[in-house]
């Protein structure tokens, strides 16, 4: 069964490092490989890529390979990628998004096909189109904050950058791939506002309700995943959750999907037209 109770034990410090308001742990593969560099005797404490390029890593039931070295992982994808196939792992954890989606599904006939429908929109200069809408989205955020910056009167302005950059990136990533920016149109979701506090009603923009489905998301794996029931899950591509978390999850991920529904409808009548110059 793998490095089971390593598992357990990064799940009990991920607890208390919360609990405790100290700096999060690294990834579970991370705080494991250092964990393991302490049991060698090596007299490192942390993993070492550069001495270590390439390591086999049992993780829980699904053997895998951490690589490290660049040149390895080029070739891997690049002139060895039929070689290569996704673990089955992404394509669980979109689902309720996404559905059967072929963007990480197993490269079988109908992937290739699937690709191959799609591969008009990544040619040269659609990718052009997207770096001006990126480029669109940085110039509004500055502009805003160069107008608060001047509204304040103190020639400076308090700035997260993880919440502006996160903004900048899911908005770009909304307006390329509906063909509007989409930034006025409401979802009414539920979120907590504080871990593990009451699930309240919001209305959120259509890049933030996305935003804070894939936190949702993200968690909603996480506990999956972890949960002994679900490690076969590599094998049989199935989840299983009965808890209330994801219920709530899965009502969110409804509601957006029915509203990506409604807007695609929209776009193939002509009733939207694209604002991607």
């Amino acid at each position: 069964m793998g490095n089971i109770w390593d598992f357990m034990a990064y799940g009990e410090a991920a607890a208390k490092s919360t609990q405790e308001k100290i700096e999060p742990l690294p990834n579970p593969s991370m705080w494991i490989a250092n964990r393991f560099m302490e049991k060698i005797g090596d007299g490192a404490t942390e993993f070492d890529p550069v001495k270590y390029p390439v390591v086999f890593f049992n993780k829980l039931t699904m053997p895998q390979i951490i690589v490290s070295d660049p040149e390895i992982v080029q070739d891997l994808y690049v002139t060895k990628n039929a070689k290569t196939d996704k673990d089955g792992f992404a394509e669980l954890m979109f689902k309720d998004l996404i559905g059967n989606s072929f963007i990480f599904s197993f490269n079988d006939k109908r992937w290739k096909e699937k690709r191959k429908a799609c591969a008009h929109a990544f040619y040269k200069e659609r990718l052009n189109q997207m770096i001006e809408v990126l480029k669109e989205k940085v110039v509004e955020h500055i502009e805003q904050h160069m107008a608060t910056i001047k509204e304040s009167g103190q020639q400076s302005s308090v700035m997260d950058f993880e919440k502006e950059f996160s903004n900048i990136l899911s908005r770009n990533i909304v307006h390329i791939c509906f063909g509007v920016d989409l930034c006025h149109e409401k979802l009414t979701m539920r979120i907590q506002e504080r871990k593990n506090g009451p699930w309240v009603w919001r209305d959120y923009h259509i890049p933030e309700a996305i935003g804070h489905l894939l936190d949702q998301m993200n968690t909603s794996y996480a506990n999956k995943y972890y949960n002994p029931i679900n490690w076969l899950a590599p094998y049989t591509l199935m989840w299983f959750d009965f808890s209330s978390y994801n219920k709530v999850y899965l009502d969110n991920a409804r509601r957006v999907r029915e509203f990506i529904e409604g807007f695609v409808i929209k776009r193939k009548k002509g009733l939207i037209k694209s604002t991607v110059k």
